[in-house]
């Protein structure tokens, strides 16, 4: 089982290149937005405890798709905080103990570039980020810079590919088959 882990910005384009792997190679995509909805749905306050429940949501379904040998795509964005850190152990823990894999794959962007994307209708859907000037004051921390250092990491800049190449370059990275 391969857990393919994208992560990266607001508007990198997780979830539109998550569903382009999908679509090329098979894998089902549990993207980030799923398990917040359901969060959100107990604990609408956006806490350290419908985040925990989302995290206990993510890791669960994670160990039950690697105890089927059921590949999966999911999508995060990473900050490199303490609890960041811990759910990326959390997960690859999960997946290696019933002999799966996790792929890391860091999106990137020009902050213009994700400016200019983060107010786009397919957003709304799944309650994203959608306020420019909220995600302009994050990159001007640098937040969205951090990159997993535990573990190798495919990177990729966003902005310079299509997402069905952007696609087939993680699929090549990776010697993942496509259908």
């Amino acid at each position: 089982m391969n857990l393919i882990f994208i992560y990266g910005p607001p508007a990198s384009g997780k979830q539109t290149i998550g569903e382009e792997i999908a679509r090329q190679n098979g894998y089902k995509l549990f993207h980030n937005n799923l398990t917040q909805d359901v969060a959100r749905e107990i604990y609408p306050a956006f806490d350290e405890v419908r985040c925990g429940l989302a995290d206990k949501l993510r890791l669960a379904t994670f160990e039950y798709a690697a105890l089927h040998d059921t590949d999966l795509i999911f999508t995060f964005v990473y900050t490199g905080d303490s609890d960041d850190n811990k759910f990326v152990a959390d997960t690859n823990v999960s997946i290696t103990k019933n002999g799966g894999k996790v792929l890391f794959v860091q999106l990137e962007a020009p902050d213009n570039v994700l400016l200019q994307r983060v107010n786009n209708d397919s957003r709304n859907s799944f309650h994203k980020l959608t306020d420019a000037k909220v995600l302009g004051d994050k990159l001007t921390s640098k937040i969205y810079q951090a990159s997993v250092s535990q573990f190798e990491v495919y990177q990729l800049d966003t902005s310079k590919k299509e997402p069905a190449e952007s696609a087939k370059l993680i699929l090549k990275h990776y010697h993942l088959q496509s259908l």
